[in-house]
């Protein structure tokens, strides 16, 4: 179980900083890291989604508002009918993500050879895609320049074996079709999703570890939805034959994991621009230690075996983030006071963060000189 989490949580940290170049606006960003593969042809993008302050305060009052309102379903509905209405949506959603994640894992392991003919854009299905998912704009879409909505071959085989996927999962249940959805889940937020800041980190962190607990330990809600709710929001781990699985949330997963890529970046971060710039034009990469990338990971580790022992030792469910929030904040904390670090820590935002909130300025300054201008 752990070794399994701590591999999909450092493929997706690394995953993430590549996608945090391609959302940043600084290009010195992108040199950071040589993760990117060559979609030419596919419609694989690397973008990532910021949280804000107000996210990451709200965070834990939406989840208990969700996880409430769940329970309440389970309570008082037909579980059967809900539980069809839920493997469904989750099936068809993890298709699509299990298929990009195919995408971007045969993007890498295949030769350039194969994939020169993979990457070709299938004409029939790039104008299917344009035509009922593309927004509606004025301007007509020119896929032959304008690579977002191309679908590839490449892209057929990732949603073909997806759709495979799919269909056993829903036909027979079995344990690895859930993993395969949950894994992709999981690549994909911790790809995909950004803390922005360290202090954001914090909050988020801080706010579900109390979250956990008192959903846990004060009531039964948290117990009766994850044993109610038959979807794959979660990794299955079979144990001795006739005993049911170990699961593990894809939370359990997901928020450490964002908070670790973070700590990647801030590593990367500390690498200056005149020897990326030197190296860029050498056509080498710096190569960056990444000190708090792997503490994080081995408090990680640290924190989920003592949950994995105290929940076997006790033999009651184990709140994970009790375990797992508090290695992560001393992790890095902890780090950052041994190397004197501990202000440039506290402080760190990510240049694409910094954008944004340079964006929402622009909009309010100009919203308020078009106020004036009519009155």
């Amino acid at each position: 179980m752990t070794l399994s989490t701590l591999i999909i949580i450092y493929i997706g940290s690394l995953r993430s900083v590549s996608s945090a170049a391609g959302s940043s606006s600084s290009s010195s960003t992108e040199n950071k890291v040589e993760w990117a593969t060559n979609t030419e042809g596919s419609s694989v993008k690397k973008q990532q989604e910021t949280m804000a302050s107000s996210d990451a305060y709200m965070f834990p009052v939406i989840g208990s508002v969700v996880l409430f309102s769940l329970y309440l379903c389970y309570k008082f509905l037909p579980k059967d009918y809900l539980n069809f209405v839920v493997k469904v949506y989750f099936s068809a959603v993890g298709s699509i993500v299990l298929g990009l994640r195919i995408s971007v894992f045969l993007q890498l392991v295949l030769p350039s050879s194969i994939l020169a003919i993979l990457n070709v854009r299938n004409e029939f299905l790039t104008r299917l895609h344009i035509r009922f998912l593309a927004p509606k704009t004025t301007a007509p879409i020119d896929a032959s320049t304008d690579n977002t909505y191309n679908i590839a071959y490449v892209d057929v085989i990732g949603f073909s074996l997806a759709a495979l996927n799919t269909v056993l999962y829903l036909t027979t249940n079995h344990w690895l079709t859930n993993n395969a959805f949950g894994i992709a889940f999981s690549l994909q937020a911790i790809e995909s999703l950004a803390l922005g800041s360290f202090q954001h980190g914090a909050i988020l962190l801080v706010g579900l570890f109390f979250y956990d607990i008192f959903w846990v330990f004060g009531t039964d809600v948290m117990v009766t939805v994850a044993k109610s709710f038959d979807g794959p929001i979660k990794l299955l781990f079979p144990r001795e034959a006739g005993s049911p699985h170990s699961l593990l949330g894809l939370g359990d997963i997901v928020i450490p994991g964002i908070f670790i890529a973070l700590m990647l970046r801030y590593d990367y971060s500390k690498v200056d621009a005149k020897s990326l710039n030197e190296a860029a034009s050498k056509g080498e990469t710096v190569k960056t230690s990444t000190p708090y990338f792997y503490a994080q990971l081995f408090m990680y580790f640290v924190g989920l075996s003592t949950t994995c022992f105290i929940m076997f030792y006790f033999k009651h469910a184990q709140p994970a983030l009790l375990y797992l929030v508090p290695a992560a904040l001393i992790g890095s904390i902890g780090l950052a006071a041994y190397k004197g670090q501990i202000s440039t820590l506290w402080s760190f935002k990510e240049t694409h963060e910094e954008a944004k909130e340079e964006d929402k300025k622009r909009l309010k300054l100009f919203a308020r000189k078009k106020k004036k201008k009519k009155k």
